[in-house]
Parts: C-alpha cells; sequence; structure tokens
C-alpha cells in the first residue's frame, strides 16, 4: 500500500479511457466512472509503484518487449517489475527497470493494455500513451460536531443531520467543480435551496449545473458553507435534532449560534480511523499533546488521522499536531507535536499486509498499543507475525 494518500485516474485523452482494475489482475482501459476505486490510483514515490486503490495490488510488466504484458500483481517493492515513472512533460508512464518502454492503450477498444517502445512526442501513435492523471472527487461526509451529526440524503427529495452510520452511502457527498453538493448515495440529486430567507426550505432536486439555487461554497476558515447565489446565507443545521436544515443568515464566528452552521468536510479515503481490531479501540487524539486508544466515538474528529505523502500521521482534530516518537527504544514515547515535515521523529510508514505502522526514521520500531486500555502508546520493537504479542502493533486503517 503506498504511503501517499492521493489518488489519480489515469486518462488516455485520445479515446477518453482510464485505468481500471476490474479484478485481482486484468487491467483494461474503459469509460470514467464515478466513485469507482477501481478506475483510482496511487504513486507511492518511495518504491515507484502504482498501487490500485481497488484491490490494493500493483502495476506489473514482466516482458521487456513491444506486446509485452501488463497486469497486477502483489505488491513487493522488491519487484522490479513494479517499478514506474510519470513524465509530466510526455504524459507518458515509463517502466523504469525495463528502460524505453511504455504503458500503451494497444487498441482503440483497451481491453488488452501493453508496453510499448515510448514513442516520440512526433510520432502519430503518441497518443496511444499520453496519459492526464486526474484527481477524482472525494466523497465527504460533512459533519456538524457541535450536534454530533451528519448531513445524509433522505430518500429522494429531503435531507436532514442524522448520527453516523458506517459504510451508509446516504451520508456520502461531492462538491464538485460546479460547486453542486451532490448526493453520492441518490443518483443525480444535489442540495438546493431556492428561498433566499432565514429558515428557507433545503432539500434534494435533480443536479443542474445551471441551476443557481444549487450552487454553494465551503469556507475551510469559518467551516461554513456558504450559498453562492444567495449572498450572506448558510445552510444551518435548524434545530439540534437536525430533522430540517434550512438556509439562515451566516453568522459571525463569535455569535452563539454559529455553531449550527459550522460544518467540517471529511473525506472517508483521506480521514482514517487507526483501528486496534484485537482491543477494539482506535487511535485518538486527547487534547494537543497526547494520544490514547479509546472507544469510537461517533462523528468524533479527535479520532481521524491523515497518512500524508510526507509520510507525518496528521491528526484532523487537533490543528497542525502529527503523531511523534523521539525515543527509538522499547517503551519509547509516542505523543503529539507540531507538524514538521523535516522532523524525522514524525515519518510513519503503514504496511498493509502486516498491519503495522512503522517507524520511518527508528527502523525497526512500530507503534505498539502498550497495553490493553490503551492509554499509553509507545514505540516496540516490530513483533513477527507470528508473535503473541503482534495483535498490539496490528492496525486497519
Amino acid at each position: 500500500s503506498a504511503p501517499t494518500v492521493s489518488f489519480y485516474k489515469l486518462h488516455v485523452d485520445a479515446y477518453d479511457f482510464v485505468l481500471t482494475n476490474p479484478s485481482s489482475e486484468p487491467v483494461v482501459f474503459v469509460a470514467d466512472v464515478a466513485n469507482a476505486p477501481a478506475q483510482e490510483w496511487s504513486f507511492d514515490s518511495a518504491t515507484s509503484q502504482v498501487v490500485n486503490r481497488g484491490t490494493g495490488r500493483c502495476l506489473d510488466a514482466w516482458e521487456p518487449k513491444n506486446g509485452g504484458a501488463v497486469h497486477t500483481w502483489d505488491c513487493s517493492a522488491n519487484n522490479i517489475n513494479q517499478y514506474w515513472s510519470y513524465e509530466a512533460t510526455t504524459k507518458q508512464l515509463r517502466h523504469k527497470t525495463h528502460a524505453g518502454y511504455c504503458l500503451d492503450i494497444g487498441t482503440p477498444t483497451g481491453t488488452k493494455p501493453h508496453l510499448w517502445q515510448c514513442h516520440a512526442s512526433t510520432h502519430p501513435d503518441v497518443k496511444n500513451q499520453q496519459l492526464t492523471l486526474l484527481s477524482p472527487a472525494l466523497d465527504l461526509v460533512v459533519t456538524n460536531t457541535a450536534f454530533g451529526s451528519v448531513l445524509t440524503a433522505v430518500g429522494d427529495a429531503a435531507i436532514a443531520f442524522q448520527p453516523l452510520v458506517a459504510s451508509s452511502v446516504t451520508q456520502l457527498w461531492q462538491l464538485d467543480s460546479s460547486q453542486l453538493l451532490q448526493s453520492t448515495g441518490v443518483p443525480n440529486k444535489c442540495v438546493d435551496a431556492y428561498k433566499p430567507e432565514n429558515g428557507g426550505p433545503v432539500h434534494l432536486w435533480d443536479c443542474s449545473a445551471t441551476n443557481v439555487n444549487q450552487l454553494w461554497t465551503y469556507d475551510a476558515t469559518t467551516k461554513q458553507l456558504q450559498h453562492k447565489t444567495h449572498i450572506g446565507y448558510c445552510l444551518d443545521i435548524g434545530t439540534p435534532t437536525g430533522t430540517k436544515p434550512h438556509l439562515w443568515q451566516c453568522h459571525a464566528s463569535t455569535h452563539p449560534d454559529v455553531k449550527n452552521q459550522q460544518l467540517t468536510l471529511l473525506s472517508p479515503a483521506l480521514d482514517l480511523v487507526v483501528t486496534n481490531t484485537a482491543f477494539g479501540s482506535v487511535l485518538t487524539a486527547v487534547g494537543d499533546a497526547a494520544i490514547a486508544f479509546q472507544p469510537l466515538v461517533a462523528s468524533s474528529v479527535t479520532q481521524l488521522w491523515r497518512l500524508d505523502s510526507s509520510q507525518l500521521l496528521r491528526s484532523t482534530g487537533a490543528t497542525n499536531k502529527c503523531v511523534d516518537a523521539y525515543k527509538p527504544e522499547n517503551g519509547g514515547a509516542v505523543h503529539l507535536w507540531d507538524c514538521d515535515a523535516t522532523n524525522v521523529n514524525q515519518y510513519w510508514s503503514y504496511d498493509a499486509t502486516t498491519k503495522q505502522l512503522f517507524h520511518k526514521t527508528h527502523v525497526g520500531y512500530c507503534l505498539d498499543i502498550g497495553s490493553p486500555s490503551g492509554e499509553a502508546p509507545h514505540l516496540w520493537t516490530c513483533l513477527p507475525t507470528t508473535h503473541a504479542d503482534v495483535k498490539n502493533q496490528v492496525f486497519v486503517f
């Protein structure tokens, strides 16, 4: 699994297809589909691997010849058939081991991509190798932390703020480039507000980029979802029960009711819950200095983390705080510290096979829950998978 959390679609512009890994091994180029992990790939800069989000397998080519087969295979940092480099200038995905060969669509139907000698930019067939990296829209959970509830599509016409339900697609949304807030769970339905007044109804309606009632913008500073057309109005939870959200004049940050409008946009693809299944607890930011493993609390941003491209494990809930370990010894303290991409005590790597969180600097040490209570996680020598205590180091993201 790549340490980066950035996913891309590999789009061959000439044929309007994207690279897809529909099952465990074959790859094909097919039409772009929304919310399709099989079409999303991450680039591991440390190993040069290209990893499919849906299958967790790596793009692999073992025949250095024109027409050489390309598929996915179990990721291994030592497998030289899995080393790739994207050339942004030529838009070619070049094989690093089989020098001079590129990923090629193969045929206009895209059913059998293969390796082919990398074409010069003036070659008529270079279009078969030119890929644009597209960032897929992220599914978001729109959370009101003051009341512990999330925006939910109710049927195909209404919205409400309800408790978080694991894996519920009716609680996922995309704020797209058209500034439409579109439901992931209800096809072609967008959040729509048609009365610019306090208490103005907010509901679901057929998505249309030309419908001015559906245009929204999120202010990350104030955490308000502001209506683009009805200037000065924000999405408001309405009541603590959240049964009938509405428009309301956007409150100042000092107003006592601003909490009704403060929404945190969380991405399940990026904001991770780090779970120790053996003890049923999750990594939690305790204040702005400590960490612990505690029972899961619905909609708690202190239990969300991002393993970013710098290999920092960032807290979503504690501003600019990262998991930091400064003593490479058994029992070495692990705490929160100001995030710093140059601080070697903050580098981590997750091994999806062993499910251990390795310290990148203090080689051979892993994050360990410490005790069943989880009150004081620490560093410990990374245990083999056969060790009785490895469960203390096994985490599911």
